[in-house]
């Protein structure tokens, strides 16, 4: 009996370590820690693909109106400024592309002034089966809020199949105006750079919440 007795007491004081060792695995370099080890084969099962960051939010401001013309190009001839393209994609937080998302962009002139009356840079577009978009714009021009100017920037709504609608806005690396904004994030800056065509060309890509 007390025989019995000791090879039970034994086998838990093994478990009771072994316990330990599974909430610290780093605190048990032998013995009963060899017990509570993940166990490893040749195929690991890999963790899903990440793009980073979501897109991070940004202010609608007061000049957005509905029923924008649907157009991946903002240009009309004889409006003055420096031509833009702006190319990406609509991404899931999966790596996953989202195809037919609605891309609706809204900006301000080369003088800084925005349309309320009509649709003159303003339109929306679906992106292509890749999650693919391409915008033809100018770059925006300056308008003071407050005592100081804005930098130039493009204003988006961006809604995928079954994700959360974003509003944001484009910013442009360089801006005189970038520094002190209250508004601006460091992830929305675009870097342009001369595309053989002449045109300014920056790239982004959207990642959106799946809802």
């Amino acid at each position: 009996m007390n025989e019995m007795r000791r090879r039970f007491l034994a086998a838990g004081a093994t478990g009771a370590a072994a316990i330990v060792c599974g909430v610290d695995i780093l605190g048990c370099s032998s013995g009963p820690a060899a017990l509570v080890q993940p166990p490893t084969g040749p195929n690991p099962t890999p963790l899903p693909p990440t793009c980073g960051d979501l897109t991070e939010p940004n202010i609608e401001g007061p000049f957005f109106l509905p029923g924008s013309p649907e157009r991946a190009n903002l240009r009309v001839p004889g409006l003055p400024g420096v031509p833009v393209r702006l190319v990406g994609r609509v991404l899931a937080e999966d790596c996953s592309p989202l195809p037919a998302s609605l891309l609706d962009f809204w900006q301000a002139n080369d003088d800084g002034a925005y349309d309320d009356d009509g649709f003159d840079l303003r339109g929306h577009q679906f992106t292509d089966e890749d999650g693919a978009f391409r915008l033809e714009t100018i770059l925006p021009g300056h308008y003071l809020n407050g005592d100081t100017f804005r930098p130039a920037h493009i204003h988006v709504k961006a809604g995928g199949q079954g994700s959360l609608v974003l509003t944001t806005q484009l910013y442009f690396e360089g801006d005189p105006y970038n520094e002190g904004d209250p508004f601006i994030h460091p992830s929305l800056v675009i870097t342009l750079k001369d595309a053989p065509d002449g045109v300014k060309e920056g790239t982004f890509d959207f990642v959106l919440t799946r809802a």
